[in-house]
């Protein structure tokens, strides 16, 4: 080894990587540089202590980051933040969050799968946690899924939210690195769900947040952080595949950008709307419950949206053991009465290693039902200093920390419901994103993030996202006629919204204040 160098050996997933690197520099940089993905949910800046890992070999003295989020049994064990980690002498370390590897499921659909179709297709949402893909079999108007995949957006390298990312993205090589990071994802799913397939690619349809858009397509999003938050072009566009990835094979593939509406409502609630046929209900309600809390109300053929900054509590962002939904995750969460005991739910039964969304808001709803959490959010005081204990180990826990933040974003919601409907009343209510896949509002009633009228009327409606991508292509299949008419109604959609801005309506304040309580 020469001088001042070290030997770091880094374990991820079965695979060891040997790195050779100055002693002195931080752990984050060294993995950054050797190209190895981690997820770092407050962007490195040791805020949320999310980004563990264990050193085998080597570990540095605690620093005080460390001993702010891990315990004295943890530290022990060799337990380090790995964002304020610096590397001193020859060490082994083991990557403990699993978010840091890609997730695949990759799945047959359509029941007529072996059907020949004149037109292939992917759809793709670019969500700020992940991104979802899905291959399209089309013909003259008609056509299925026919298998689906998903993967971690690894821009998350650079923060959980938003605004982490477009802060990061100020330095210009982390923008071009956030650019290659998500068109990398995209072109693995591309991969896997084109593997084993002997078809023709003939359209990719790509939807998603403003700021994702604008990072896929490599511009500067600067923009969308500061006052007046301005966005790019915003219209629907189309591309070939070159422009965007490598691939001989799949070059002169059209690549469609559906259109947004402003910095807040993006491309991704244009084509849930779209899915929905939102402007052919009477009166209507499409809820996004994502970071943006996007909403639309269509009613007498008017058609508002506006976006609430709810944070993402509802993908397990900022909660102290928050997970994205992956085995061990703990979904859903009911207390029993007599002894205040917890009975989980973890996806595919497995050993409980963290909470997600579903799992979050079921858990302090149950919280508030049990009268261990008070109307203000307070927990009483048995679990006020260590949180209240989910799993049988007791290492996943509800802190009074994630309560807090669970106030902040039913709130959110609550208010902007409040604000766009003015007293209406919707006829149906759609609930989108990740979250609203699994969501059940008889489990999270006690939180009121909704009106008590929508009980009845809301259906959890999934991806909506991904859903009007995949409608496009079906849709436009067969003539360029139909292509047009399809353009029109996305057009006639977006030129028709009126955009409601919560934060400049009278007493939001106020009433986002009333909204805390449960």
């Amino acid at each position: 080894m020469g001088k001042g160098k070290i030997e770091i050996v880094v374990e991820n997933s079965g695979i060891q990587q040997v790195l050779e690197a100055p002693k002195g520099r931080l752990l984050k940089d060294l993995i950054s540089d050797a190209g190895i993905n981690f997820s770092f949910p407050c962007a490195g800046s040791g805020r949320c202590g999310k980004c563990i890992v264990t050193y085998k070999k080597g570990a540095p003295a605690p620093n005080s980051f460390d001993e702010r989020f891990l315990s004295k049994e943890e530290l022990s064990k060799g337990k380090r933040l790995l964002c304020r980690s610096i590397a001193l002498e020859d060490c082994v370390i083991s990557f403990d969050n699993e978010e840091s590897m890609t997730v695949e499921t990759i799945s047959a659909i359509a029941d007529d799968y072996d059907r020949t179709f004149d037109k292939y297709g992917i759809a793709v949402d670019i969500g700020t946690t992940t991104i979802a893909a899905a291959l399209v079999g089309a013909s003259n108007g008609d056509g299925n899924v026919l298998k689906t995949a998903s993967c971690v957006n690894h821009q998350r390298k650079y923060g959980s939210d938003v605004i982490a990312r477009i802060a990061a993205s100020e330095d210009e090589s982390v923008l071009s690195d956030m650019k290659s990071l998500v068109r990398e994802d995209i072109a693995l799913l591309v991969k896997e769900l084109l593997s084993g397939e002997e078809i023709s690619l003939t359209q990719m349809v790509i939807a998603g947040n403003t700021t994702m858009m604008g990072l896929f397509k490599g511009e500067d999003v600067t923009g969308l952080g500061k006052f007046p938050y301005e966005a790019g072009d915003l219209s629907l566009k189309h591309y070939r595949y070159y422009e965007f990835f490598d691939g001989k094979e799949l070059g002169d593939t059209d690549v469609v950008l559906m259109p947004g509406i402003s910095a807040f409502v993006g491309s991704d609630i244009v084509s849930g709307m779209y899915a929905l046929d939102l402007g052919d209900e009477e009166s209507a309600l499409f809820i996004d419950l994502g970071t943006n809390g996007e909403m639309a109300f269509s009613s007498e053929r008017a058609l508002t949206v506006a976006s609430t900054a709810a944070g993402p509590v509802f993908e397990a962002g900022g909660i102290s053991c928050g997970t994205a939904s992956i085995p061990g995750a703990i979904s859903h969460v009911k207390i029993d009465d007599t002894d205040s005991t917890p009975e989980i739910t973890t996806i595919a039964d497995k050993r409980a290693i963290g909470i997600c969304g579903t799992g979050v808001l079921e858990a302090v709803s149950e919280l508030v039902r049990c009268g261990i959490v008070d109307e203000t959010g307070l927990l009483n005081d048995k679990y006020f200093d260590e949180g209240y204990p989910l799993s049988d180990e007791g290492d996943v826990r509800i802190s009074q920390e994630d309560i807090r933040n669970v106030q902040v974003a039913k709130a959110a919601i609550y208010t902007g419901i409040s604000k766009i409907l003015d007293g209406r009343e919707p006829s149906k209510v759609f609930i989108s994103g990740g979250f609203g896949s699994g969501i059940d509002i008889e489990k999270i009633d006690k939180l009121k993030i909704f009106p008590d009228g929508f009980k009845g009327k809301a259906k959890a409606t999934g991806n909506t996202s991904l859903k009007g991508a995949v409608k496009y292509i079906i849709r436009t299949s067969g003539s360029m006629e139909a292509l047009l008419t399809e353009e029109r109604v996305l057009e006639q959609m977006v030129s028709a919204a009126k955009e409601l801005v919560l934060a400049r309506e009278e007493n939001f304040n106020d009433s986002f204040v009333d909204a805390m309580n449960f």
